[in-house]
């Protein structure tokens, strides 16, 4: 065995055990999306509809963000596996994230062959693959989001399957045919694919045209294969006014969007005093293209991508979405990218991709944002290998001494900034993020379910951090899809929206519910002062997340 496929048979093995160990323990619990994916996938398996009674859709409602489906639909079979869990919940992310190692190895090797000549072009050749895909495998984004149920994830393997049999397509222009399945299948997976597909597509049809200058049977299949495959989802999206709203929802053009409002109060002032100066710069197009800049570079900020942060549903505690020592070496990459042995074209896609992935996100209010711009990450890392490599050739053309010195204080530093990352990530994760990974739920329901036939009615809270209590229930409870929609199914995908189904009533608590027969599950402060406490079920870190209460008193 060649020691590069030793050493990449390794790296899938670090990737696979990095994503699937304790895959259902960490993060604690899942979280309403997660169990909104997993919940619909049971229902379209055992119904062939989803909670609102929907056949087969494209887009899951949900909770009125009309999301692509195409997630549910790969926890199906694994729900047959593994029952409706958070591992087969999960499952099709940690997939998704291992093939994306394996793909970003090939990727960058495809990328490889393009290089000019030069001293040290095997070396580069031979190891910047391995590098990327290794530093892609423990990479703390990658594993946020391979972890947990996010589309995104499943997107951008797809993503990176159809560029690499793009460029494959160059020698065999078969390879377009599941390419262009590849690029329509994102459309299917995640939000942002609608304007990154769209302008990747666009990329590279202008920067490998002329290498097709032939127009073949398999080039012209290609092409339509492509549209008719993503017909159908523009369709629906374009053709549902509810899912446009959820799309005019998060986009930072909305009046809602606090510095627009700001500008509002601004032009008044600057109207009323005669300023000139002043209404052209809060005029309204103005504003929303300032905002709609600030936040395409907000996902440049070095603080941003390299220190710890707060938004623990996305990164581990103590940690930032990458790895502290790798900017240094992310900077000589870059460098020695654009200076280097390269070809434009390759140049050109790499920097293209970096470039279009934020302009999704940008036109949104929530800037930055991690998962929006995860197909950064590949790119990112190849240019963080490239840095690498570059100084080990530099040291390695020095002194002994220096040489081995900074060998070692690379390794030291990478040593240290991994080993805490994953002591945060899965010994202090749980306790430190079990709020926002909504924990309680499932705990509560098996409490729950052990006293429901006590009781005449069970009155469960929806205000928030308790909003989509509903689908937790149904989840954990493996409620019968077919007797859920017999009852009525859900109406409302609304945050506040009050749900209701047997015996159970998902909506504020009320002094009136503290009645005899009752029993109440909410926050501690929706419990009325008079019932009688049964269960409080903590947080990991201590604090009370759900109290279950009798009203019989």
């Amino acid at each position: 065995m060649k020691k590069q496929t030793f050493l990449f048979l390794i790296i899938i093995i670090v990737a696979a055990l990095l994503r699937f160990w304790q895959l259902g323990k960490v993060p604690v619990s899942l979280n309403w999306d997660e169990v909104a994916l997993g919940y619909n996938a049971y229902s379209v398996m055992q119904t062939g509809k989803d909670e609102f009674g929907q056949s087969f859709p494209i887009l899951l409602r949900s909770y009125d963000d009309y999301k692509p489906a195409f997630y549910m639909y790969l926890i199906m079979p694994l729900i047959s596996l593994f029952g409706l869990s958070e591992v087969a919940v999960r499952l099709p992310s940690a997939m998704a994230g291992v093939v994306g190692v394996v793909l970003t190895y090939f990727l960058t090797k495809e990328l490889m062959k393009d290089q000019r000549e030069r001293k040290d072009k095997k070396k580069i050749t031979n190891y910047l693959p391995l590098l990327t895909s290794f530093l892609l495998a423990i990479s703390p984004w990658h594993i946020q989001f391979s972890r947990a149920a996010f589309e995104a994830n499943v997107s951008l393997m797809f993503t990176l399957a159809g560029i690499l049999l793009l460029l494959k397509s160059i020698r065999n222009s078969f390879y377009l045919i599941p390419a262009a399945i590849l690029f329509s299948l994102t459309y299917y997976t995640y939000q942002s694919a609608k304007v990154f597909t769209t302008l990747l597509v666009g990329l590279l049809i202008v920067l490998y045209w002329k290498d097709r200058i032939k127009i073949d049977r398999i080039r012209i299949v290609s092409g339509l294969l492509f549209i008719l495959l993503s017909v159908p989802f523009f369709w629906v999206t374009l053709t549902n006014p509810d899912a446009l709203l959820r799309a005019k929802g998060v986009s930072v053009f909305t009046e809602e969007n606090p510095r627009y409002a700001k500008s509002i109060v601004r032009i008044a002032e600057s109207y009323e005093q005669k300023d000139v100066f002043g209404i052209v710069l809060n005029n309204r197009r103005i504003v929303h293209g300032i905002n709609v800049v600030n936040g395409y570079l907000s996902h440049f900020n070095p603080e941003w991508l390299f220190l710890p942060g707060t938004q623990y549903r996305f990164q581990a505690p103590g940690t930032g979405l990458l790895y502290l020592f790798e900017m240094p070496f992310m900077l000589v990459g870059i460098y020695s990218f654009v200076f280097g042995p390269f070809s434009r074209k390759t140049k050109l896609l790499v920097f293209g991709i970096i470039a279009l992935t934020p302009i999704a996100a940008s036109i949104t209010r929530d800037v930055p944002h991690p998962i929006r711009v995860l197909t950064f990450l590949p790119m990112f890392q190849l240019l963080t290998a490239l840095g690498l490599i570059t100084i080990i050739l530099w040291l390695g053309k020095r002194h002994m001494i220096f040489r081995w010195g900074g060998y070692m204080i690379i390794v030291l530093l990478a040593f240290l900034n991994v080993a805490q990352y994953l002591d945060n990530y899965f010994i202090q994760y749980n306790r430190i993020g079990s709020t926002v990974w909504q924990y309680g739920y499932k705990e509560a329901t098996a409490k729950v379910k052990e006293l429901e036939n006590k009781y005449d009615k069970i009155v469960f809270s929806n205000i928030e951090p308790l909003e989509q209590s509903y689908m937790f229930y149904l989840f954990y409870s493996q409620y019968d899809p077919k007797t859920y929609l017999e009852q009525g199914g859900t109406v409302s995908g609304g945050f506040a929206e009050p749900h209701a189904f047997g015996k159970y009533e998902f909506r504020p608590i009320t002094p009136e519910d503290n009645k005899q027969n009752i029993l109440l599950i909410g926050r501690p402060a929706d419990i009325p002062e008079t019932a009688r406490q049964i269960n409080i079920i903590e947080y990991l870190e201590g604090t009370p997340a759900i109290v279950i209460a009798d009203g019989n008193s």
